[in-house]
């Protein structure tokens, strides 16, 4: 995968999507 272009704001919506899995949270 090519990562060139991604953004701050789509690596912090990708961190909290793992936190909310990690805590078993809905989605």
């Amino acid at each position: 995968a090519n990562w060139v272009g991604r953004t701050e704001a789509e690596a912090e919506i990708e961190a909290s999507y793992k936190r909310l899995e990690a805590q078993g949270g809905h989605h």
